[in-house]
């Protein structure tokens, strides 16, 4: 329980709701939505470091969140606009790929399901975060159409 100290969540349940806020703004047009699937990503890696263990649910949330950036990206490209201000290179973790396009964001999406997959093939992750179909139509699927 002391590695849960810095982690504001007191079960999975409530931490996947969190995910799901982010991603949910990773679709609006109005919110830096490089910056919020990135913020979702990094809260998903702060829960595998926390004791609390992320599931299925947890790794779709992160899919989900590149997969409406990467359309939100594409829909800004195909209308012409400019990003909101602070979206165009931030990110939260300097670990993490950089993300400018919708392109990008679509393979951040398709990395991050191969590396989850991997973890579970060398027994790093349990059964229960396994990625399923809905992590594949997620990294792969709606992100086909970017």
């Amino acid at each position: 329980d002391d590695q849960r100290e810095d982690f504001p969540y007191k079960d999975l349940h409530e931490a996947n709701m969190a995910l799901d806020m982010l991603a949910t703004k990773c679709g609006n047009k109005k919110e830096p939505v490089i910056t919020r699937a990135d913020e979702c990503q990094s809260q998903w890696e702060k829960m595998r470091g926390s004791g609390l263990e992320p599931d299925t649910v947890s790794f779709n949330t992160v899919l989900k969140a590149w997969s409406k950036c990467c359309a939100s990206l594409a829909d800004y490209r195909k209308h012409g606009d400019s990003l909101p201000v602070m979206q165009t290179t931030t990110t939260i973790n300097d670990d993490h790929p950089k993300v400018y396009t919708a392109k990008d964001a679509a393979e951040r999406a398709t990395l991050l399901l191969l590396s989850q997959e991997q973890d579970f093939e060398n027994g790093v992750i349990e059964e229960s975060a396994r990625p399923d179909t809905l992590s594949y139509n997620e990294a792969i699927g709606k992100t086909y159409l970017c």
